[in-house]
């Protein structure tokens, strides 16, 4: 209160005045006022520090404020709690405290208290004054040695990244609205800060992912700027075209293709960079650094909703084991295919081949078992002979389609050893010496005394008996064949020259084929056989590496 005295003009006293001022809410008022406008200066240097702080000084500069905000208030504690989205809670990550404070006051667990609806409240922006909670929440007695303690959220874009505790211990503080509102302000700042400190972690993890994704695809893989340049290549890339990243940045695509498809390459881009196409598919020949084509498969995607820098994504596929699987997969068609073509020739032949000595087999037995006792014994022979022959005939057909079904197999193998030509000749002729004499036709043999070779004995006898038999069976009778067996230094040869009808040119490319009979129309020669004798004889002389 302040007594003012009154007087008049003349100097006499009139009476007193009493006026009643609130200094001391003047003060406040005006300490408010500085604390405020402080806290403002604060707020918009954290807004400046924070704005483009790296992330890996966060931590740092948030150490800073705690101690400024501390130091600010004149308080004991201030807490920075971080919050785990995994784990759907509040924990301490960085704490300032003032070195006069006893140390069993400081240990106040207060991340174990923001649960359940403190935390909601927290994620809902809103601030919580511990001090004032509800009975239950404060009921076991932790906060007891607290005289204050607020809680301020740190969220962004309605996400809490974490949240403030500014705690005294040794006096009641109470917070006004426009101070809180400044904090919440700092608090907004550091969550900005926070969260992009994490998109920022996150777009590095997953360009990293993308990278390596990139690097270690076994697929060729290129970025192509929007000028049409090669950006960059992956490793596969690199490893498959033989190239250095260097050669090939800044270069034209169609410098690793076979001129042949540079046009075709360049119409694909032009579509693509015009707009006029999205994407594409296209093969061609690659061509390596030392200029080695391979066969490719690229593949064209957009990119120019995601990067700025960067137009398309090429994938190119190594079709080199694709197209030797192609090749390799037609090769087999087309034998199984001609497999399935000999089948039915071969079926069609053997089914033929094997009536005819069969047939001449049931009748000569027919003929013994039904007139055996009526048959005189030069009848009975003639009888037996034709069942010895086609027994014989039946034999060597049988014998034929077995090595034919070997050759055909992979399964054709021989034992060799030193042999004489000359001797096996000799064995030969005298298998064979009463159907010469049947047919009439007689051997001029030209021989030398001896020749030996290395070869299989049974199939080299076997080639010189299917030649013979197939001269005099393509001989008229009463005539004579000419047989020599010579040798030239490097080869032994053997050869058997006929008086036979002769072959046409068509006929001779028939020859030592599966199956090469040679039927001709309006003629009396007729040839019995599978057609099977000179293209095993053929096989057997190739297998000697003979010719």
């Amino acid at each position: 209160m302040i007594a003012i005295a009154l007087y008049e003009e003349n100097g006499g006293y009139t009476g007193t005045m009493a006026m009643i001022m609130d200094i001391a809410g003047i003060l406040d008022h005006q300490v408010q006022e500085k604390i405020h406008a402080d806290l403002e200066d604060i707020v918009a240097w954290v807004t400046v520090e924070f704005m483009n702080l790296a992330p890996g000084k966060i931590s740092e500069g948030i150490d800073s404020l705690l101690g400024d905000l501390g130091s600010f208030f004149n308080l004991d504690s201030i807490l920075f709690l971080k919050y785990n989205d995994d784990a759907g809670t509040l924990e301490l990550e960085r704490e300032w405290e003032v070195s006069s404070i006893d140390g069993h006051l400081a240990r106040v667990d207060l991340p174990k208290l923001i649960k359940g609806t403190i935390l909601n409240d927290l994620k809902r922006d809103k601030c919580i004054d511990m001090k004032h909670l509800p009975v239950h929440a404060s009921s076991s007695g932790i906060l007891a040695e607290l005289m204050g303690c607020i809680v301020i959220p740190a969220t962004f874009h309605g996400h809490l990244h974490g949240a403030f505790a500014f705690q005294s211990y040794s006096r009641q503080i109470r917070w006004k609205k426009d101070i809180v509102f400044l904090l919440k302000r700092i608090g907004l700042i550091i969550a900005s800060a926070l969260s992009r400190a994490r998109n920022l972690l996150q777009l590095q993890k997953r360009e990293e992912m993308y990278r390596t994704l990139f690097q270690s695809a076994k697929d060729l893989i290129f970025l192509l700027q929007p000028d049409g340049k090669i950006m960059s290549v992956n490793q596969s890339f690199i490893s498959t075209m033989h190239y250095t990243q260097d050669e090939l940045v800044g270069k034209d695509l169609g410098n690793i293709v076979v001129t042949a498809d540079k046009g075709r390459l360049d119409e694909i881009i032009h579509q693509l960079f015009s707009g006029d196409s999205t994407e594409s598919i296209l093969e061609i020949q690659g061509l390596t650094k030392e200029g080695t084509s391979l066969p490719l498969e690229i593949s064209f995607s957009s990119l120019a909703r995601i990067f700025e820098d960067v137009r398309f994504v090429g994938i190119a596929r190594d079709l080199t084991k694709r197209k030797e699987a192609e090749r390799l997969t037609k090769i087999a068609y087309q034998r199984l295919k001609k497999m399935n073509e000999l089948r039915k020739e071969f079926i069609a032949n053997t089914s033929h081949e094997l009536k005819t000595p069969l047939t001449v087999l049931c009748g000569a037995s027919q003929m013994l078992t039904r007139h055996f006792h009526k048959l005189s014994s030069q009848e009975m022979y003639k009888y037996a002979k034709l069942i010895d022959k086609g027994a014989l005939r039946l034999r060597n057909l049988i014998l034929n389609f077995v090595d034919f079904s070997k050759i055909e197999t992979g399964q054709f193998k021989m034992v060799t050893q030193k042999v004489d030509l000359v001797s096996i000749l000799q064995e030969v002729l005298e298998m064979i010496s009463e159907g010469l004499d049947e047919h009439g036709h007689h051997l001029k043999v030209d021989v030398p005394r001896e020749l030996v070779v290395l070869g299989d004995k049974p199939y080299i006898e076997k080639v010189i008996l299917n030649l013979i038999t197939n001269a005099v069976k393509n001989s008229p009778n009463a005539t004579h064949s000419h047989v020599r067996i010579f040798s030239t230094g490097t080869e032994a040869c053997f050869s058997v020259r006929d008086h036979g009808v002769g072959l046409t040119e068509r006929e001779k490319h028939q020859l030592f084929k599966k199956f090469g009979r040679i039927e001709r129309e309006n003629t009396n020669t007729s040839i019995q056989g599978a057609g099977l004798g000179l293209f095993i004889s053929k096989e057997i002389i190739t297998k000697h590496g003979g010719r």
